[in-house]
């Protein structure tokens, strides 16, 4: 037998939930099906989802309890193993749970995205490190910050497109991502003043000799 068939949540009525609210359903609104009890392997975001929509209107005083509820006893043994208290409130109970059960492991395409990530034409260096940040986020757990910073940094030097910046980091190795946007910009800005030296230094050498004093 299916271990998850012993956990019977009860169906929850969205109109019952409303019942001590001020706000009155002007029609009958259906019962909400209860999501199925998680076990420690399950799509967490999708259920978490779910179990969210489900004990909307649920007091606090009662929300851990129906929260234990829906956890099979593996889940909820871990969940009580932290030493959190049912009573404590919703927020910090889905806090743990999202530490305990919502595991991000990279896929290959989301690796394959990310170190194939290069500089665009026109993209400033700022845009280029916001969009690796943000595939990073789909790769690399919050906590991990140290080993978030080394990848976009390694991936930041290695994507950028111009020749000249990427061989200048090379050299000067930046230590963290903000000295690396730092000496981008900085070049940036000088090779955007290139054009205008060249041509003012273009009408200094073509403008009009003055006579040598003669002797």
């Amino acid at each position: 037998m299916d271990p998850k068939d012993e956990f019977e949540p009860p169906v929850v009525s969205y109109a019952h939930k409303l019942s001590n609210s001020s706000m009155i359903p002007d029609r009958s609104v259906p019962a909400l099906r209860p999501p199925n009890v998680f076990s420690p392997g399950d799509d967490f975001t999708l259920w978490s989802s779910r179990a969210r929509s489900y004990l909307i209107g649920v007091p606090a005083a009662q929300y851990g309890e129906c929260l234990l509820s829906l956890l099979d006893d593996s889940a909820a043994r871990q969940l009580l193993s932290t030493g959190t208290s049912i009573e404590a409130p919703p927020a910090t109970l889905w806090e743990i749970l999202d530490d305990l059960f919502n595991v991000r492991q990279p896929t290959l395409l989301q690796l394959e995205r990310f170190r194939e990530r290069k500089q665009l034409p026109g993209e400033s260096e700022d845009q280029f490190m916001g969009s690796l940040s943000n595939l990073a986020t789909k790769i690399y757990a919050p906590e991990d910050r140290i080993k978030t910073e080394e990848e976009l940094l390694q991936q930041f030097i290695l994507g950028v497109s111009h020749p000249g910046l990427k061989a200048e980091l090379i050299r000067r190795s930046p230590d963290n991502i903000r000295d690396a946007i730092q000496l981008g910009r900085s070049y940036e800005a000088t090779s955007a003043l290139e054009p205008q030296l060249h041509a003012l230094k273009l009408t200094t050498n073509s403008g009009p000799r003055q006579p040598s004093p003669r002797s």
